[in-house]
């Protein structure tokens, strides 16, 4: 078994070429002390206002998750792919924080990136959230609790599509009025007409609280009609990006990869 020293170490499975020849800005302050990264393709044109790709960290007590060779690989693949993308770090339920202050954070970096655009040389109109495990129904949330015209697509990796799944595998102390209301699974009903598109990706072989959660979450977003893709892994298990080098990991990664061309374009 792997220690989390080597869990962090490790990069996706997926490559292409020039990932190594990407702009990375780090340590910008978003909110406070809390920091991210910034991934720009090396040879766009200064004036050109690229589009940008968020990515959501999961959950795990006290790690620089902007620094893991998850993240770090992610950032490189996406701007060696012609997109801007970037990596951050939040609050976590895992340290004791709540939900509202975990959203607090992203609502902040989403903020800060729109209000910076033009220095960032971003495209603020053309954001994408892709979230990971722990971090899903947060990423969900952020995409579809007010449908702005900002965030044009949502990407959810092996993660949980309610909140009180995360509360019965995780157990954490959190307050039963913020899973409810939080919950991303219960803001398909109010805002189905809004929901930018979304691409699912399930580990055939995870956890089977996080599955049911996703099955459910899926099977609410087709009843609404919602802009869905889904993708399942079924030899795969969770972070089966980081775990499961073959054919199928590259396909699911390659077909969110085009599924965020499409949707940024």
């Amino acid at each position: 078994m792997l220690s989390i020293e080597e869990i962090l170490k490790k990069e996706i499975v997926y490559k292409i070429d020039n990932m190594e020849n990407v702009n990375v800005k780090k340590n910008m302050i978003y909110k406070e002390e809390l920091l991210m990264d910034l991934y720009t393709p090396f040879a766009h044109g200064k004036s050109e206002k690229l589009p940008v790709v968020i990515l959501i960290h999961g959950e795990a007590a006290a790690i620089n998750f902007k620094e893991s060779g998850q993240y770090i690989s992610y950032g490189k693949l996406i701007a060696a792919s012609g997109l801007n993308a970037v990596t951050f770090n939040h609050k976590v339920l895992s340290d004791g924080f709540s939900i509202k202050e975990v959203i607090d954070d992203i609502d902040a970096l989403v903020n800060y990136l729109i209000e910076n655009a033009d220095n960032l040389n971003i495209d603020k109109d053309k954001i994408a959230i892709w979230s990971f495990s722990g971090g899903v129904p947060f990423g969900l949330y952020e995409g579809m609790h007010d449908c702005s015209n900002y965030i044009k697509c949502n990407i959810a990796y092996y993660g949980f599509g309610d909140l009180t799944s995360v509360k019965k595998l995780l157990n954490f102390n959190i307050q039963d009025e913020d899973v409810t209301k939080y919950s991303p699974i219960s803001l398909i009903d109010e805002n189905s007409s809004k929901i930018p598109p979304l691409f699912i990706a399930r580990a055939g072989l995870d956890n089977s609280i996080i599955n049911e959660s996703i099955d459910k979450f899926i099977m609410k977003a087709l009843k609404n009609n919602l802009t869905i893709d889904i993708c399942n892994h079924s030899t795969g298990g969770h972070a089966f990006d980081l775990f499961n080098d073959n054919d199928r990991t590259r396909e699911i990664i390659t077909e969110t990869l085009n599924f965020l061309k499409r949707n940024l374009k």
